[in-house]
Parts: structure tokens; C-alpha cells; sequence
């Protein structure tokens, strides 16, 4: 049975320095601009930065759980689970799905070992594998969002064209983001592939994403990544999924299903074979789609047009007041 692990838990950053063993009480850490502050100080150890762990963890928000038993650390973030095992150079990485969960079997560049009664793992493994990125400067571990400052930038403060574009393109471009609760899976019956979009009037950080007109996501961000908060699943045999969304002709729902009003910026693009599409407009709290442009490639080559592809509605102005967080 898991237990809370009483002795310090430490992480080894994997960075590479041109010395031995040593305190490091002048190395800092940092998550996303914010001073991480520790009981411990970090030591570098054989060219390698160690960091504690449940310090850091905690910053991210992530739990740490130890087993006396079988001598493995936990770390929880979202629905993925790790495991480490001390003397083992590998981490098992699960993710809970509604129909199951997955598992992968991944190599440390360090083996899980112990140090001073301490337990010691990869930094740049533990961050990365969340998705954040990890950098080294002035001394200091800097444990990053996963966006450039300017993305960052635009996504704070940008209008809502520019902000809704870097989410469209995250998700589109193989961004799955994380979840609060099982994903649900999409099985595409009908071999339908679209992925199709919807913002409430005056926001970009929150949005539905349908995919395949099959399972329904409402995402928002959250530190920086597109966060699952609810699912549900569509029909996709039947027409009109956002009629099915807006509608409550759903099931196998998870979370809490929030009450956002319309009309809602809508927002497709999708393949079959050498064929593609894209297409925006409006979509009322009927479900009902006004659509107002398209680009379409046909099996030849050709593309076909009909006015100009929009990220935002008509005088659509962004409501939500949000300064970018300082790193």
C-alpha cells in the first residue's frame, strides 16, 4: 500500500557539469519565473544537479507517494501515473482512459538510486515528460511553460484572433493536452476526421473541441496547457453534433458540463485522403451553423474559396482580462 515517503525526495537534474561531487546551496530553482523554495539545498553530484523532489513536484502540482515495500517513488500529475524503482534505470509510465490505461516502459539517463537516505531521479525527465521545458542559466534549474515568450504573449494579451490561432494550431498540430479525468476514446466509425472548434463570444482560453463529430472536449488552459475539465460522447451517426453538444444529447459524460453561453465562434478543418477542408462562421445556442467561409482542396488539386477564413465574429471583442504571468 502506498505511503507518503517521510525521508526527503530529491531530484537529479540532468544537466551536465565539468565537476565532482559538491554543496550546491547557491543553485537555484525556478518554475515558470517563480523562486522554488526548498529545505535542502541542491548538490551537484558527479557533473549533475540534484534538486529535491517533492519541492519541486509539489510546484508543479504533481503528488509524490513512496513505497517502503517496493523500495518505488509515485509521481501523479493529471491522469498520468510514474513509477520509479530504486537501482532501476527505467520509469513505467501509465495513463488512465475511460476504457482502460496504457502503459510504456522508458529508459533514465540515470538509474533511480539513493544518496544520504535520499531518493534521487531525473529533473529533465520528470518536467519534460509533463511537457514543460527545462534550461540551465546563471545558476539556476529553470523549469519552463512549454510555449516560446512570444506565443505566451500573444496568448495573454493578444486580441482573439491572434490568441485563438496558437490554440487552433496546438490542437491541430498534434497537441493533446492533458486531462482531469479519463479520456475517452474516439473509435471514428464513419471514418470521419474532422476537428472542429468552438469559442464563446469574447474567449480564447476556453473552447470545445469535436472530434470526429464523436467525443466532445470543453478545454481550458491552465498554467500554460490545454487542460480537459469534461468529455462526452456524441453520436456520430447522427447530423449536427453541436445540436447533440449544446443540446445535452450526450453520454458517457465526465466532469462538470459548465453553462456557457453563445453565439460561438466556429472554427473546422479536416482531411480525407488528398482531399481537405477548412471552414469558420457562427454557431447559436441551437447548435445551428451559419457558415461564413470555406477553402476546400478537391482529389485534383483545386482549390475552391468562398469568403475569408475568421477567428473571430463580427465586432467579437476579448472579455477576458488577463495579464501574462511574469517568468
Amino acid at each position: 500500500m502506498m505511503k507518503k515517503l517521510t525521508c526527503m525526495l530529491t531530484l537529479v537534474g540532468a544537466i551536465m557539469f565539468g565537476s565532482t561531487a559538491a554543496a550546491a546551496g547557491n543553485i537555484g530553482i525556478t518554475y515558470l519565473g517563480k523562486l522554488v523554495q526548498t529545505d535542502s539545498p541542491p548538490i551537484i553530484d558527479k557533473g549533475r544537479v540534484l534538486i529535491p523532489l517533492r519541492v519541486v513536484s509539489e510546484a508543479l502540482g504533481a503528488k509524490v507517494d513512496w513505497s517502503q515495500q517496493s523500495q518505488t517513488v509515485t509521481i501523479d500529475k493529471w491522469m498520468q501515473h510514474m513509477s520509479l524503482t530504486l537501482g532501476q534505470q527505467v520509469a513505467i509510465i501509465e495513463e488512465k482512459h475511460a476504457n482502460g490505461t496504457s502503459k510504456e516502459t522508458v529508459k533514465l539517463d540515470v538509474p533511480v538510486k539513493a544518496i544520504h537516505n535520499r531518493i534521487y531521479i531525473s529533473v529533465r525527465f520528470a518536467s519534460e515528460h509533463f511537457g514543460y521545458r527545462v534550461d540551465w542559466a546563471d545558476r539556476t534549474v529553470s523549469i519552463k511553460s512549454p510555449m516560446s515568450d512570444r506565443e505566451r504573449a500573444n496568448l495573454y494579451t493578444g486580441d482573439l484572433t491572434t490568441a485563438r490561432k496558437i490554440v487552433i494550431h496546438a490542437k491541430t498540430s498534434g497537441g493533446g493536452g492533458h486531462y482531469e479525468y479519463p479520456a475517452l476514446e474516439t473509435l471514428h466509425p464513419t471514418l470521419n476526421y474532422d476537428k472542429e472548434f468552438l469559442f464563446p463570444k469574447g474567449e480564447a482560453f476556453r473552447f470545445f473541441y469535436i472530434y470526429g463529430d464523436e467525443t466532445a472536449t470543453l478545454f481550458e488552459y491552465k498554467d500554460d496547457f490545454p487542460v480537459a475539465t469534461w468529455q462526452a460522447h456524441l453520436d456520430p451517426y447522427a447530423a449536427d453534433p453541436f445540436v447533440q453538444l449544446l443540446n445535452g444529447r450526450f453520454k458517457d459524460a465526465t466532469g462538470p458540463m459548465p453553462d456557457i453561453g453563445g453565439p460561438f465562434l466556429y472554427y473546422e478543418t479536416g482531411f480525407s485522403g488528398p482531399t481537405s477542408w477548412e471552414s469558420s462562421g457562427q454557431v447559436g445556442m441551437d447548435g445551428k451553423v451559419e457558415v461564413r467561409a470555406y477553402k476546400n482542396k478537391d482529389a485534383a488539386d483545386v482549390t475552391h474559396v468562398s469568403g475569408t477564413i475568421a477567428y473571430s465574429l463580427p465586432g467579437e471583442i476579448r472579455k477576458e482580462a488577463v495579464e501574462i504571468p511574469k517568468l
